[in-house]
């Protein structure tokens, strides 16, 4: 659509294809250098299988990116509402987030967060902002999610903090603009979408997101999301990873 920018349904299912007709063979070559390199006895041809099957990873990652672009910018991306527990989502959201050599810590109330949405867009979210903040903190240190309540609304919000350079102030109104590349990411990787798509997921939610820069240092990005229940006291923190 040239007024507006935003893909024509005609354009979004040729998106849909492509995206499906490539996704497959790129997770059959990935998982294919996986397995050459378990089975290669020299280093050097190991870690290129490897090299090759991250650089499938990182296609097929900007694939589903695309998808969801697309999705969102013509309204097809379907959300399946129910009650879910936003706590517990936040406590076990981080199977597919590589942590090196930060710690991630959970502080989220001991009881269910009940609140509706589509839990597994809300987990794309929270693993979006997580691996964000591990990408570019400093290492060594921990990355902080936190689960609680709005005060002045019947939200839940939760909060990704990351110990880092932070964002450069004459950057920041260009934080959740699609393609954004900030000077932030020197050489990580990154198709400029996250942010975007899921700051879209979010409003899509009845939410909003934001972005905070502490005078300690680092960052705090937080969104809300409808309660469906009226919360309760009490709060526990685990440690996940470290």
């Amino acid at each position: 659509n040239r007024s507006t920018g935003t893909p024509t349904p005609v354009a979004s299912d040729y998106i849909a294809v492509i995206a499906h007709e490539m996704g497959s063979p790129i997770v059959a070559i990935g998982a294919a250098a996986q397995g050459l390199a378990r089975e290669l006895h020299d280093r050097d041809g190991a870690k290129k299988a490897l090299a090759i099957a991250e650089e499938a990873r990182q296609v097929y990652r900007l694939l589903e990116s695309l998808t969801d672009l697309s999705s969102l910018e013509t309204g097809r991306m379907s959300l399946s509402l129910r009650a879910f527990d936003l706590a517990g989502l936040a406590r076990s959201g981080f199977t597919l987030v590589e942590a090196d050599d930060r710690r991630l810590i959970v502080d989220a109330p001991a009881e269910a967060v009940l609140v509706v949405g589509d839990d597994r867009r809300i987990r794309q979210v929270v693993q979006n902002l997580v691996s964000n903040a591990i990408k570019y903190s400093t290492p060594g240190t921990a990355v902080e999610v936190r689960v609680g309540y709005a005060p002045d609304r019947p939200s839940a919000v939760v909060q990704v903090r990351g110990h880092g350079p932070g964002i450069p102030p004459h950057e920041r109104d260009r934080l959740f603009r699609k393609f954004a590349r900030l000077s932030t990411a020197r050489a990580e990787r990154g198709s400029g979408l996250g942010l975007y798509s899921s700051r879209a997921i979010v409003l899509d939610h009845g939410g909003a997101m934001w972005a905070e820069w502490p005078a300690s240092g680092g960052s705090i990005f937080s969104f809300t999301l409808p309660l469906a229940s009226q919360p309760a006291a009490g709060r526990a923190t685990e440690a996940v990873a470290g």
